[in-house]
């Protein structure tokens, strides 16, 4: 588990410790352009919760650029969905990106009813390479769903754009 925040940091620092923040090493950061049609991610408060070092490092480039440095980061470690739930409000983020298949027997839709449960009026979307999990997040209380997919992380941030 761990997080980032943008605390006035310019974005290739911010992307540097975001990768600290979920105890990766950190590659030399540099700050991807950020193509047409991310502008509404612009300025946006986005917690990517996650378990997987790929995803971390295919995602935190272009989400903490296309956000300004509003993109946090949450790696799932060992927490059941309760605690993890709880961490997640911890943040108190607007949005929350919710991988599916978080490791341990932990599901992200069952952190989604936890978070629903605890009345979290957080923005839920469901973040998995998984189509057939679109349904079990809506049923878990999600306001959306986009397919993950480490290969093309500015189409996955083109799906969260139209959705937010």
């Amino acid at each position: 588990m761990a997080s980032s925040d943008a605390s006035g940091m310019d974005c290739a620092t911010l992307i540097a410790h975001a990768f600290g923040s979920v105890n990766m090493g950190v590659p030399d950061a540099h700050v991807p352009e950020v193509p047409e049609g991310l502008e509404s991610l612009e300025g946006k408060d986005i917690l990517l919760v996650d378990d997987s070092t790929d995803v971390f490092a295919a995602f935190i480039p272009p989400l903490t650029a296309a956000t300004g440095g509003g993109a946090r980061f949450l790696r799932h470690a060992d927490e059941t969905a309760e605690e993890l739930a709880g961490l997640v409000m911890g943040f108190q983020p607007a949005t929350v990106l919710l991988d599916e298949e978080l490791g341990n027997g932990v599901l992200g839709t069952m952190v989604a009813k936890e978070l629903r449960g605890k009345g979290s009026d957080a923005r839920i979307i469901g973040f998995s390479s998984a189509p057939g999990a679109r349904e079990e997040f809506f049923r878990a209380g999600a306001d959306g769903f986009v397919l993950k997919s480490v290969h093309d992380p500015w189409g996955t941030l083109r799906e969260v754009a139209e959705i937010l």
